[in-house]
């Protein structure tokens, strides 16, 4: 959104003199990571913009890598969130790509010669049609055909196996001063929408520029205040941008005092003093659904006038009660949305198994309850974080191994 500034300054970046032209590039207010859709190209310069990208924005990006994961929170672009590389669990590493399915970090293949001069091939493979796709590398390494490699394998036991992996920690730390900046430019950017860049170019803001650029121990101190209050509207809001919105929101009192709050997944968040002496008796807002990030608003301090007084008095040595509850709703829908997932796997595997299509029409009244039962059973099993093993023989690994390969034609 452009402002209505008319003077030079609406031609040039609130960080400095450099020119604005309709080919710089877009700025996103809310970041593109934490699902924001607004943007604008006359708020910031290109050099800025790829200098914030690479420092601050990061900064507060990489805080909230795990979360993003865990609740599946596409970008503002429609991007996937970010993949978890070698996370412990137990004694075994995974990595948790972006659809919330895990991937073991072993080697996929062993080779080993016994004492007797024969050769051991074990194979640790995450499906069928991954066994499918190592066997070029498995035939280059024992310098033999791949149809050799085929044969032995199609000849060979294997077991299946479908396990919850051992209780994973995650240390998730929010704040500090990086990530402070780039919420102080956010709220500083965002401002510029209603008050002008003028504004916040102006001597009443340089303190803030001066912490978004280069940071600044004294501002970091006397200026920002983690607050740990429910806001006033933060019903209303979670019933229309979901439980884990974010939020920005800026207003000035009558005297031009300028202050910032900064929401993340409505779980913590920060007040930014901006300025003393800006532009009086203003306010906006930008809300996000990070969950749907199509469902946002800038316009929500038309309806939601949160107050200076409230902004002015953050409460930062409460116990913590609201964030610690907080994050226990977001562990829980993770780990609702996590079950769903791998039921949706266990009866997907089930219904193929049985050559079943839907199990809703299927008119086989016998294969129905088969598949039901069999269902019924995992589905058990894995709610009980009990491994579900299954033995295969030759004639069974042969079927697999040929419709996995099937499937690659």
């Amino acid at each position: 959104m452009s402002s209505n500034d008319n003077s030079s300054n609406s031609k040039t970046c609130i960080f400095c003199d450099a020119a604005l032209t309709p080919l710089t590039k877009p700025e996103h207010i809310l970041l593109n990571g934490l699902g924001g859709r607004k943007s604008s190209r006359d708020l910031i310069c290109d050099r800025h913009n790829g200098d914030f990208g690479s420092t601050i924005d990061k900064a507060l990006l990489d805080q909230v890598t795990v979360i993003r994961n865990m609740l599946q929170l596409e970008s503002g672009q429609g991007r996937p969130p970010p993949m978890l590389r070698r996370i412990e669990a137990g004694k075994e590493i995974f990595n948790i790509r972006n659809d919330g399915s895990f991937q073991q970090v072993a080697r996929p293949f062993t080779i080993t010669k016994r004492e007797d001069g024969a050769t051991m091939l074990s194979v640790n493979a995450r499906s069928w049609e991954h066994v499918a796709e190592l066997i070029p590398n498995i035939a280059a390494a024992l310098n033999t055909t791949e149809d050799k490699v085929r044969d032995i394998l199609k000849a060979s036991p294997a077991e299946s196996v479908w396990k919850r992996p051992d209780p994973i920690r995650h240390d998730v730390l929010l704040g500090g001063p990086e990530a402070l900046r780039s919420m102080a430019k956010a709220c500083v950017e965002l401002w510029a929408t209603v008050a002008g860049k003028e504004d916040v170019k102006s001597a009443a803001f340089s303190a803030a520029r001066q912490f978004i650029l280069s940071g600044a121990a004294d501002f970091l101190r006397n200026r920002t205040s983690q607050d740990y209050r429910h806001l006033p509207c933060a019903g209303a809001l979670a019933t229309r941008y979901g439980e884990f919105f974010n939020l920005i929101y800026v207003q000035s009192d009558a005297s031009g005092r300028v202050i910032g709050h900064f929401t993340l997944y409505n779980m913590m968040a920060w007040q930014i003093v901006l300025a003393d002496g800006g532009k009086p008796r203003r306010r906006v807002g930008l809300v996000s659904n990070p969950l749907d990030p199509g469902v946002w608003s800038d316009a929500i301090a038309g309806e939601f006038d949160i107050g200076c007084a409230w902004l002015s008095a953050p409460e930062i040595d409460d116990d913590q009660a609201r964030y610690v509850s907080r994050v226990e709703a977001m562990v829980k829908h993770h780990q609702w949305k996590a079950m769903g997932v791998s039921v949706e796997r266990i009866v997907a595997e089930e219904l193929k198994k049985l050559g079943i299509a839907d199990l809703l029409t299927e008119p086989d009244h016998g294969k129905r309850m088969k598949a039901v039962q069999a269902i019924s059973h995992r589905v058990a099993l894995h709610v009980m974080n009990v491994p579900h093993s299954q033995k295969l023989g030759p004639d069974e690994v042969a079927a697999r191994l040929n419709e996995a390969e099937a499937s690659k034609s």
